[in-house]
């Protein structure tokens, strides 16, 4: 990946209450959606990964713990 390419978007708030209560995480704690485009496979190799990754961060403690890791193929 590529720092500058990330995407950082804030999350609908009720979707983010709903997923983190099913996690067993705080409600109310601050969430982020980051989106994280992948760089292409050099010629010949198989790729890991999709185009993108999207990682659900919420916030804990002094610092963020993925939620959620999607991705489409």
């Amino acid at each position: 990946y590529r720092a500058d390419e990330l995407e950082i978007s804030e999350p609908d708030p009720v979707d983010s209450r709903e997923r983190a209560t099913r996690a067993g995480m705080d409600p109310d704690a601050d969430q982020r959606i980051v989106r994280v485009p992948v760089a292409q496979a050099g010629a010949g190799r198989q790729r890991l990964f999709g185009d993108d990754v999207v990682l659900r961060l919420v916030s804990r403690d002094a610092g963020w713990t993925v939620l959620e890791i999607t991705e489409d193929f």
